[in-house]
């Protein structure tokens, strides 16, 4: 009974996706955005969570773009504004609503218009990004029908061809469906703004300028810090955030999440951008103040003199009896 769901979750671990159990809309498993699957597991996870039969994709390279505009109108004009409709796949479970599928080089948390009433129902766009997952495969809890894919799907389309979504492009998307309604409705949600993006070094403060070397020269520190897992990739590193606590049992559940690159340093698990100060300071229990020393002593600078004073009184390193943890 289960061969034709497991059949379903390695097709789409070999095409590119990382997927996970849901039922009705809930995935399975406790911090299951850090979930990565392999293809020998997927029988016995499918076990586990025999309860749990329709199978969602979890977002991070991979953008969810939710159209999620009951009244027909204002789904239709949307759907008009979607750079790439043409070539994404797109997921329908309760009509005129859509799901498009992209991939993004630059992933991100999850961005949204506010929510307004048009109609008497209410409408909003949301990019789901890392952090969330969507139901791809099973039965909508609503209308009791499967889900429904259009212009291929992600069972038959791997993750590097689908059609590539920018940040910018997302804003610039996010803008003129806010403008729609907002023309057309009453707001009664206004947009949430996270900082989901990766940190990165810019900025006039003194020490910009050691987080600016740290990220054009990774080599001379990074492997230094005790990251776990860590491994080439893109232009940089990406490992295990073994600075973050997990309640995990097996150490190799966990996925890599954190990324290190020159453009910047983002936790795609916890969704946060970091500093090479912040990551220094993380990883080897250090002080903002002694971390910019450690990076210093790395990369052979020094970076302008600062009253230390006031940050060194406010960061200072706990003594015995007061140890401080990651959290």
């Amino acid at each position: 009974m289960l061969e034709p769901i497991n059949h379903l979750r390695r097709g789409l671990i070999a095409h590119g996706y990382r997927p996970v159990a849901v039922k009705g809309k809930t995935p399975a498993g406790y911090r299951w955005q850090e979930l990565q699957l392999a293809a020998n597991v997927v029988p016995v996870y499918s076990r586990q969570y025999a309860d749990y039969p329709s199978t969602g994709l979890i977002c991070g390279e991979l953008v969810g773009l939710d159209v999620d505009t009951p009244d027909q109108a204002t789904a239709e004009a949307i759907r008009g504004m979607v750079p790439g409709a043409s070539a994404a796949p797109f997921r329908i479970g309760k009509a005129p609503k859509r799901l498009y599928a992209f991939r993004t080089t630059e992933p991100r948390g999850k961005t949204s218009t506010g929510a307004y009433l048009i109609s008497g129902v209410k409408c909003q766009v949301e990019v789901l990004g890392v952090g969330n997952m969507f139901v791809a495969f099973g039965t909508h809890p609503d209308t009791g029908k499967p889900y429904e894919w259009h212009n291929g799907s992600p069972a038959e389309t791997p993750l590097a061809d689908l059609p590539e979504i920018t940040p910018g492009t997302v804003d610039a998307l996010l803008e003129c469906a806010e403008a729609h309604f907002a023309a057309h409705g009453t707001i009664i949600k206004r947009a949430r703004v996270r900082d989901n993006q990766p940190r990165s070094a810019a900025g006039d403060h003194p020490w910009s300028a050691v987080n600016s070397q740290a990220l054009s020269n990774l080599n001379a520190w990074v492997m230094d810090i005790g990251l776990e897992d860590m491994r080439p990739y893109a232009s940089g590193y990406h490992s295990v955030a073994n600075f973050r606590p997990t309640r995990s049992t097996y150490a190799k559940q966990r996925n890599r999440a954190l990324s290190v690159q020159p453009q910047g340093i983002f936790d795609h698990s916890a969704g946060v951008g970091m500093s090479p100060i912040d990551l220094a300071s993380a990883c080897l229990g250090l002080s903002p103040v002694e971390a910019v020393g450690w990076l210093e002593n790395k990369l052979g600078i020094a970076a302008p003199h600062m009253d230390f004073s006031k940050l060194l009184a406010k960061h200072r390193r706990p003594t015995p009896g007061n140890d401080r943890h990651c959290r």
